[in-house]
């Protein structure tokens, strides 16, 4: 029985394939003696197994990409960790040098002026 199952399928995919060539369901059916409602059935069927399959082909290429063995995510989380080392540092320089400038501000001029750090003038001042 799988025998003829098999041979079914082959020729229903001659036909799909003969439909899809001409671009008319209804023609094809017609000469092969099928019902027209049938062959678009079997016709929207081998889309959506094709695009299935192509779908799947995508997934797999997408995962190839990725790196596969475990020396290449340790040499990532070590980047992402020196990565992480040097913004913290960069954040406790920048938060000291703005100690800095607060204690040297409050006792002789300009060096805070909150005006003078964001670039605009006093218009009173002009």
């Amino acid at each position: 029985m799988r025998v003829q199952h098999s041979k079914f399928d082959e020729l229903r995919i001659q036909v799909v394939e003969e439909a899809l060539e001409r671009g008319n369901v209804a023609l094809t059916a017609r000469k092969h003696g099928l019902s027209p409602y049938s062959l678009y059935k079997w016709v929207k069927q081998y889309r959506d197994e094709v695009e299935m399959t192509m779908s799947r082909k995508k997934n797999m290429d997408r995962l190839e990409v990725q790196p596969q063995t475990t020396g290449d995510w340790k040499e990532k989380y070590e980047q992402a960790t020196k990565l992480i080392g040097e913004k913290e540092l960069e954040i406790a320089i920048l938060r000291d040098l703005v100690k800095k400038l607060i204690h040297t501000s409050n006792g002789s001029g300009p060096a805070m002026d909150p005006k003078r750090l964001s670039g605009k003038q006093d218009p009173e001042a002009v």
